[in-house]
């Protein structure tokens, strides 16, 4: 059984502010499953996609994380007639063989794509045929929320259920209607953004599809350095950073960036345009001091640019491209040279040929380390 309840540090005589926490919500959290989009689809072992692999044909899944993001894979898998489209497979058992880099051309499209660089062969378990998504019951997320007067916070309501014999999550925080008893204390816009207006403690409910979730909302003083804004992401969190008017911005690593600003309000500032199913976009970021945004985008292996114009981030330019291996840091130092960190073996092969100028009139060429 999960816990749901206040939480307080107590040693000895000393006390530490208590804080609502709720793990219900993160019981019996199924096993990755995939949905079958293609199969059969032949494998090259070549880049020019003409020299066939023999024995080994790619399987094309769809993979649901337990958090409503879904991504694209191909697998190696021996040629069988039992797996169809719509199948959900798990794959608990692979071969002893490997299938080295590999490139596939997806059904409809003529652009070879990379699969892998080494693989092994799947031997994968079907478990059901999908049968489109049936809700079993909704949640506000969080369902316990503290703020001040003016301050806002953006919920989130995600629907939990099945799809055939897979157990999934889905957000559907645009579609559910709210209604708050207490419209002077506060009130929720359409997209989610509860605004706090009066001290006081009221409930609040959303709707949808004849289900119902409740909250609660503490307006009040908040001792300074106790308010705490939530966040659930689709996944892990990479990098943070904070700009000169203290708001704070980070990914998740999909294609958008997200800011918190000092009153709590949470966005989207940026969201990159790329492949359906990309598992992995943007995993790092950085602000200079003109509140200039810069990304790196992993499924293109490039870095880029976004001018700000006081709403929203524009005038995208790739500062850099063709490099090898992951990178997990942007940094921008006062002269606003970039220095892009990395983990793996590989190293940047790319020189920033962005130019800003200087005080003094003349130009600064940013680079890459």
């Amino acid at each position: 059984m999960g816990f749901s309840g206040e939480l307080q540090v107590v040693n000895g005589a000393k006390k530490s502010i208590s804080f609502f926490c709720n793990t219900t919500f993160f019981e019996d959290i199924p096993e990755s499953s995939y949905l079958v989009i293609e199969t059969e689809v032949s494998l090259y072992a070549d880049e020019q996609c003409r020299n066939l692999r023999d024995g080994v044909v790619g399987l094309v899944l769809n993979c649901s994380e337990f958090g409503g993001h879904e991504f694209q894979q191909i697998w190696p898998v021996r040629p069988s007639s039992s797996i169809r489209r719509g199948d959900y497979v798990r794959v608990s058992q692979f071969e002893k063989n490997a299938v080295e880099r590999t490139w596939y051309i997806f059904p409809g499209t003529t652009r070879p794509e990379g699969a892998w660089l080494n693989a092994l062969i799947a031997t994968p378990t079907i478990l059901g045929r999908e049968t489109g998504f049936a809700t079993g019951s909704i949640s506000i997320l969080p369902n316990e929320i503290k703020l001040e007067p003016a301050e806002r916070r953006t919920l989130r309501v995600v629907a939990l259920g099945y799809d055939g014999p897979v157990k999934k999550e889905r957000d559907i925080t645009s579609e559910v209607r709210w209604k708050i008893p207490n419209q002077s204390l506060a009130y929720i816009n359409k997209d989610g953004v509860l605004f706090a207006k009066n001290l006081g403690r009221t409930e609040f409910e959303c709707e949808y599809s004849n289900f119902v979730a409740k909250a609660t909302v503490d307006v009040a003083n908040i001792p300074s350095g106790s308010s705490t804004v939530f966040f659930k992401g689709r996944r892990r969190l990479a990098q943070v950073r904070l700009d000169t008017d203290e708001n704070l911005y980070f990914c998740n690593q999909s294609q958008q960036v997200f800011s918190i600003s000092k009153d709590g309000g949470l966005s989207i500032v940026l969201s990159l345009e790329v492949k359906p199913f990309c598992p992995y976009v943007i995993s790092c970021l950085a602000i200079d001091d003109q509140k200039r945004l810069y990304v790196n985008d992993m499924t293109r292996s490039t870095c880029h640019r976004f001018e700000w114009d006081g709403s929203k981030f524009v005038n995208a330019k790739q500062l850099g491209g063709s490099f090898g291996g992951q990178k997990n840091s942007i940094a921008i130092n006062r002269s606003c040279q970039i220095v892009l960190g990395k983990w793996s073996p590989f190293s940047w092969l790319s020189i920033v040929s962005a130019l800003r100028p200087s005080p003094s009139g003349s130009s600064e060429r940013s680079s890459v380390q």
